[in-house]
């Protein structure tokens, strides 16, 4: 139920909250839980104002994960691509769309070519958010 989408929303996030909170969990059921919660995001009018809140929980679980590298794919190459994600600039939702991006070539589960296309659309809006934030703040 959690997997197929098949279940309500409330039952969905918790299922989410359940994995990025665990002590431990894989880096494939990591990464599955983080896509999926970027893909309910809009379903309800909340869930951006907690932005924050769930990028620090997907920062810890991804520091958890460090804790085992040999569980990633290519721990050599993804844990300070994850890690820079996660100590870059930046925070709530969009911050979590550029972790998981980072996350993408550590785990053996692939994103279907739209839900990267959407994660990579929430990642670069902010930075263009940004860009356009510092410009104006140069004029002053």
């Amino acid at each position: 139920m959690f997997w197929s989408g098949q279940g309500t929303i409330e039952s969905m996030i918790l299922g989410i909250l359940n994995i990025l909170l665990a002590r431990s969990c894989s880096p494939e059921d990591l990464f599955a839980a983080q896509a999926r919660l970027l893909r309910v995001r809009n379903a309800s009018p909340w869930f951006k104002d907690i932005g924050e809140v769930i990028c620090r929980i997907i920062e810890r679980a991804w520091e958890r994960t460090f804790e085992s590298p040999s569980l990633l794919r290519t721990p050599r190459f993804s844990v300070p691509r994850i890690r820079a994600a996660c100590s870059g600039a930046g925070v709530g939702l969009q911050k979590v769309a550029r972790i998981l991006l980072a996350a993408r070539d550590a785990v053996f589960v692939k994103l279907h070519p739209e839900i990267q296309s959407e994660i990579e659309q929430l990642a670069a809006a902010k930075a263009r958010c940004r860009r356009g934030t510092r410009r104006s703040g140069r004029n002053k």
